[in-house]
């Protein structure tokens, strides 16, 4: 088949841990951590900076990437807990969601080792940008935690508002990321191009020939090439800001979860308040300068500027390929995809997209489906599912839209 779809730059080896209730309260516990220490630590030196970090993510219900000082920190906590071994990066991810779907696509990895080359599908002709690697294995490691778990100690006392996931890794390979700049050549019949994990560059003077080698690489993509970049979470907002400054003159859209949009506007807000959410909206979009921003959440999926309206259908891919991670994990392919595809949205998610589409002619949204009724869910990998669903959707449609 051929391939509509190229993929960069980002491939890791993930751990994601099995969540364990006893298990991270008896850490808590044993490190005395107290309710008013809980605030993000900025420089992770220690297991205990580590878990004081976490719990400040799960306080709020908020997703997020820390990096640990050593690799020796994060296999050592890993090691606390059981955990699957799969691919993880968001390029990788979205590449496997789509190749569930029967979809070939090209992908430009950033690392290369026996772990991944294992376990990438065939459907997926993975180039490695540094050829040159060292093989070793860095874990990113993925704590997933659910909706309502009570953390209680002597000095905590707190429950979890809602399911997400925080990632754990000090992995070299990533923080050196490579481009390849004659990707273009291995892509040549791709008709959309998503590009992520620039986050992972910790180094402005890595991450400043990284970008110039990546604007190098977009100018020799097809003309009409649809270019989209996942956003992250960046430690340092600059770093996030001189991503966009680089690339956005090759952009068409900007991708983005809910954790993402508020640390970008610098502060947090309900996520059902429409009048909140279109504020933000028109601030990231106004410095973003793209014609198309993503946002999608929990709750939700918009489009934002140019052209909106034609992308509820790749919004709708994007929502049911994430709900189908979501309810399955690894576990999904077409059928499943198929029948997630059908289930009914939230009425909060319906309520919601009808309040913002009512106050702004910019922006079209769909609501995202119930799942209430799921007893396991998987809150890892769900925006890079969610980016394999938009893929999907504009492969399928003629350019331009």
């Amino acid at each position: 088949m051929e391939k509509k779809i190229a993929i960069g730059i980002h491939s890791v080896v993930d751990w994601e841990c099995k969540w364990d209730t006893g298990i991270f309260c008896k850490i808590a516990e044993d490190y005395e951590i107290e309710d008013r220490e809980i605030t993000p630590v900025k420089n992770i030196c220690s297991e205990r900076d580590l878990v004081i970090s976490i719990l400040a993510s799960m306080k709020q219900g908020r997703g997020s990437e820390l990096f640990p000082e050593t690799n020796t920190l994060v296999e050592n906590f890993a090691a606390k807990f059981s955990y699957n071994t799969t691919v993880g990066g968001t390029g990788a991810r979205a590449a496997i969601a789509v190749s569930k779907l029967g979809y070939p696509s090209v992908l430009q990895m950033s690392s290369c080792n026996p772990v991944l080359q294992e376990l990438l599908p065939d459907a997926i002709e993975a180039i490695a940008a540094n050829p040159n690697a060292s093989g070793e294995i860095y874990p990113h490691v993925s704590i997933t935690y659910p909706k309502g778990v009570h953390i209680k100690t002597k000095g905590l006392d707190f429950t979890t508002p809602r399911e997400n996931r925080v990632l754990i890794s000090c992995d070299p390979e990533s923080f050196h990321m490579p481009v390849l700049e004659n990707f273009a050549d291995y892509c040549r019949n791709a008709k959309i191009f998503l590009l992520s994990s620039f986050c992972e560059i910790l180094d402005f003077q890595i991450l400043r020939d990284r970008m110039r080698k990546c604007r190098k690489m977009l100018g020799k993509m097809k003309p009409g090439t649809l270019v989209i970049l996942e956003d992250a979470c960046y430690p340092d907002q600059k770093l996030r800001q001189y991503v966009n400054d680089q690339l956005h003159p090759y952009l068409d859209i900007v991708s983005m979860n809910e954790d993402e949009l508020q640390d970008f506007v610098g502060k947090q807000f309900d996520i059902l308040d429409p009048e909140h959410v279109l504020a933000a909206l028109r601030e990231t979009y106004e410095k973003m300068r793209v014609p198309t921003l993503f946002v999608h959440s929990s709750r939700w999926a918009v489009a934002y500027g140019k052209d909106h309206e034609k992308y509820i259908s790749t919004l709708t891919s994007g929502i049911a390929m994430a709900a189908a991670r979501f309810r399955y994990g690894d576990d999904y392919g077409k059928a499943e995809f198929e029948e997630t595809l059908k289930i009914a949205p939230s009425e909060k998610g319906i309520r919601f997209a009808e309040e913002l589409e009512a106050v702004s002619d910019r922006v079209s949204c769909v609501p995202c489906k119930n799942m209430e009724f799921v007893s396991a869910p998987t809150a890892v990998g769900l925006g890079d599912a969610f980016a394999g669903g938009l893929l999907i959707d504009l492969a399928e449609r003629e350019f331009p839209l």
